[in-house]
């Protein structure tokens, strides 16, 4: 973070101090966090110009013997952080940082699924946009992108073990990855090719020391197992079996370390030329016709977009011109409806004009009036009679009733007849409103009617004018319409045909793509052997190192068995003279081809590897402090303290 950096980047600080006290720590592993956290630093341009320098020396001095990194709990304190990974991204991005930061990962070896959201800058560093970087640098991402992809199931030896095959949904992912495919593997096996070489080359560099030492353990060991005669005195016998034992255990390392070296160089020198089973033009033209492939199926995409737009503009206008047509269909059954409903207007005005003049021309009409309201008279006058009648047959006079006939009956005669002679009265009274008319109010109304009927006439000309046009406008759009639908099946048959194609040519590209997924496979499980072996090899590397540390013991478990045996023989009696001369001979070393004077080289070499495995102190500050972690003031520099410089200081975050 921002804050812990610039807290150990204060120059002459505290933090400075305790970074440079991480530096120099003897544990290897808390050195090699100490020098991440430095690198982070200058890749961030806390340091500048000569203190960046400086600070690279630092990094490099420490992060060029990454060995502590294979242990398990590095790696988890390494990527453990959520933000760790966005930071060692942003390390790779620096040229002078970047190879320590990838060495230091490809050691380590963390868990491929912490180091996926990396693939992405490992892939463009492999690629032309890190052209920045050396080609070391590139094959050791290469590497790394390997180790990322090989959580995938790795191809058998067996050439009769049946692939598996990826996933619909890993096939559409391995599709759309086609493009630049043979340029993208191209770079990673160039990548890898330099890392397997720079390894091959480094080892059998490494090697040539080893080779010389062996040989020349091999003549200090011609020179000292000679037969020796046989002593029987039980002191000397026991000495002398130490010294017996001595001399086979060194004879035994110097097998051993000539075997590994025969072993480690014969597969050196078989790694030079090895390569990944698969033939390198079959896998290069397959590589490229998928490509090929998934390149027409960019190009039919394109056509199938274009066919399928332009079927939706066509059938979105013959959709329009359809709804036109309907527009107008609806417009002309409105008119027809109007044209109806104004002729039947028109035909009612002049029914009731024509019916009105005749009422008005009606002859004798006073005449008439007269004469029904005569008769409406006479008839109410026969309706009181007959109720005076009724009342009074009710009353029970005599006078009314026929012979045999009741009461009740003469009651019933006469209310049939005031019904009678009230319907009649009704009709009548309908009579005299039929003739209680003006005619001169009638004439007028006829006149306006007729005057009404003849602007209904001249509307109803209008709409059968508009009537025609809407119909002509009709067929033209019906015109329309059918050409247009016409043209939008054309082209969705078009765009029918092209999907089809589409799907057709998708299908061969994943089978394509499934066919050669296998292969692919079996390239990177190829590559990842070779590396896995050349890493082999520098672990044997290591262990003929180890051999030779103990072929150092065993010279020096020799040479004092050999020292013991002699100073027994210095105290036996003159008879055992000859015994000891021979035990004197044997320290002898054979003449040097350069004519120099014998001496013991091999042991000054061999007390010159650190015993016990054990990790050199190294200064890795030079012995004077860098300029780095010099104060800018002028008091003089005191030593680092035990506890008070980190009194309200908060360090949990480093």
């Amino acid at each position: 973070d921002t804050g812990t950096r610039s807290a150990f980047a204060q120059p002459g600080g505290v933090g400075l101090k305790v970074l440079q006290t991480l530096l120099r720590s003897t544990s290897t592993s808390c050195s090699l966090l100490a020098a991440v956290l430095l690198g982070a630093m200058v890749a961030a341009g806390d340091f500048q110009d000569s203190h960046r320098q400086e600070a690279l020396k630092l990094v490099k001095g420490t992060l060029d013997r990454p060995e502590a990194a294979k242990d398990p709990q590095f790696a988890k304190v390494l990527m453990g952080g959520s933000s760790s990974l966005v930071r060692l991204a942003a390390m790779l991005e620096d040229v002078d940082l970047a190879p320590l930061v990838l060495g230091l990962l490809c050691t380590s070896k963390p868990a491929a699924n912490k180091l996926e959201q990396i693939s992405g800058n490992l892939a463009s560093l492999i690629s032309n946009k890190g052209a920045a970087h050396s080609e070391p640098t590139r094959a050791l991402a290469a590497e790394l992108l390997l180790h990322i992809q090989g959580s995938a199931p790795e191809v058998g030896n067996d050439i009769t073990h049946a692939p598996v095959k990826p996933k619909a949904g890993q096939l559409s992912d391995l599709l759309e990855r086609c493009e630049g495919i043979a340029a993208h593997e191209e770079s990673m096996e160039a990548a890898l090719r330099t890392q397997l070489e720079e390894g091959i080359n480094r080892g059998l560099k490494a090697l040539e020391p080893h080779g010389v030492h062996v040989r020349e353990a091999r003549q200090m060991a011609t020179g000292r197992l000679k037969e020796l005669p046989p002593v029987d005195f039980q002191h000397f016998e026991a000495a002398f079996a130490r010294f017996r034992g001595a001399r086979e255990a060194l004879g035994n390392h110097v097998r051993s370390c000539e075997s590994l070296h025969e072993n480690i160089e014969r597969q050196l020198r078989d790694l030079q030329t090895a390569r990944p089973k698969v033939e390198p033009h079959v896998y290069k033209e397959k590589l490229l016709a998928a490509e090929s492939l998934y390149a027409e199926v960019k190009v039919q995409r394109e056509q199938f977009a274009a066919a399928d737009a332009e079927a939706k503009e066509k059938t979105k206008k013959a959709e329009a011109s359809t709804s036109k047509m309907k527009t107008l269909n609806e417009e002309l059954r409105r008119y027809d409806q109007e044209l109806h409903d104004l002729r039947t207007q028109r035909r009612d005005k002049e029914s009731k004009a024509a019916t009105l003049r005749s009422k008005a021309n009606v002859p004798g009409l006073e005449d008439r009036k007269r004469q029904i309201q005569s008769d409406i008279d006479r008839n109410l006058e026969e309706a009181h009679e007959l109720q005076v009648v009724g009342r009074r047959v009710q009353q029970g006079e005599d006078g009314y009733l026929t012979e045999g006939q009741s009461r009740e009956q003469k009651i019933s005669e006469i209310s049939a007849k005031l019904n009678e002679l009230k319907r009649h009265h009704q009709s009548l009274l309908q009579k005299q409103k039929e003739f209680n008319i003006d005619p001169i109010a009638l004439g007028n109304e006829a006149s306006q009617l007729e005057t009404e009927a003849s602007r209904l006439d001249e509307t109803i000309g209008q709409l059968e004018f508009k009537q025609r046009e809407a119909e002509r406008a009709r067929l033209d759009a019906s015109s329309d319409a059918s050409r247009e639908s016409e043209d939008a099946r054309i082209a969705r048959d078009h765009s029918s045909h092209l999907a089809s194609r589409l799907a057709s040519a998708e299908r061969d590209a994943k089978a394509q793509l499934a066919s050669l997924q296998p292969m692919i496979q079996e390239q990177h499980a190829g590559w990842q052997r070779l590396m896995q072996q050349q890493r082999s090899l520098d672990e044997d590397q290591r262990t003929l190192g180890n051999k030779l540390l103990e072929t150092t013991l065993s010279a020096t478990t020799e040479v004092q068995a050999r020292e013991q045996v002699a100073a027994i023989l210095q105290d036996l009696v003159k008879s055992l003279l000859n015994c000891a001369s021979a035990l004197q001979a044997c320290g002898e070393e054979p003449a040097v081809d350069s004519g120099a004077a014998a001496t013991d080289g091999f042991d000054d070499f061999l007390q010159e590897v650190p015993a016990g495995g054990a990790r050199a102190e190294v200064d890795i500050f030079g012995g004077e402090e860098p300029e780095v972690f010099k104060g800018t003031g002028t008091a003089a520099k005191e030593d680092f303290p035990a506890a008070e410089p980190f009194e309200g200081t908060d360090f949990d975050g480093v």
